[in-house]
């Protein structure tokens, strides 16, 4: 079986092992340490982007620039994958970002007692507005903003904000939304039943 080349997971940020430790032989996402490339590449994606009001195209854009591997044969039937990428922003704060078409399942942030980050961020980006399908875990602390055509239609420069979002969550842990129309989630949220 050959090797993957890219440190990405594709589906969940943890293959059952520590996706903290940057060592690690497999595919699980791993704390990267080239933060200010990753910040850059995010500001020119946010120039490429300037004045779209529409998603399509943008997942594809997002994972490259923030070194989620665009890999066609990793694809599941059905749609895209989640992609995760893990990052240290500061000593010892780590920050997982998942991007993806389809809502988030919180427990997948926290396998065999491992948890992927002190942060984690999951992006949806759709054309169009689905039943929501995000999954809280008492155990993890997760936000998730969806972005939908529809709400970003009557907004400026929506895709250039969250790319500039991204840099401020890269930069201190703190994302917010600029547009003020993304649909937010929380983990744990109010209702979340404890599991045993």
């Amino acid at each position: 079986m050959r090797k993957k080349s890219d440190n990405i997971s594709h589906g969940k940020p943890s293959a059952g092992i520590n996706p903290l430790k940057a060592s690690q032989s497999s595919d699980s996402a791993k704390v990267r340490t080239k933060v200010e490339i990753t910040k850059n590449k995010l500001r020119n994606l946010g120039e490429k982007w300037k004045g779209v009001n529409s998603v399509y195209g943008f997942l594809s854009d997002l994972w490259s620039a923030l070194g989620m591997t665009n890999d066609t044969k990793s694809k599941k039937k059905g749609g895209n994958p989640s992609r995760y990428a893990t990052f240290e922003i500061k000593k010892n704060v780590i920050v997982t970002i998942r991007a993806s078409a389809h809502n988030a399942d919180a427990s997948n942030y926290s396998i065999e007692g491992n948890k992927c980050g002190d942060c984690n961020l999951s992006i949806v980006l759709r054309k169009r507005n689905f039943k929501s399908t995000f999954k809280s875990n008492v155990h993890v602390e997760l936000d998730e903003y969806v972005y939908i055509d529809s709400k970003i239609a009557s907004i400026t420069n929506p895709l250039t904000q969250i790319s500039l979002s991204l840099i401020n969550y890269l930069t201190n842990g703190v994302y917010i939304d600029t547009t003020g129309v993304a649909i937010h989630h929380k983990s744990p949220s109010k209702d979340t039943e404890p599991t045993l």
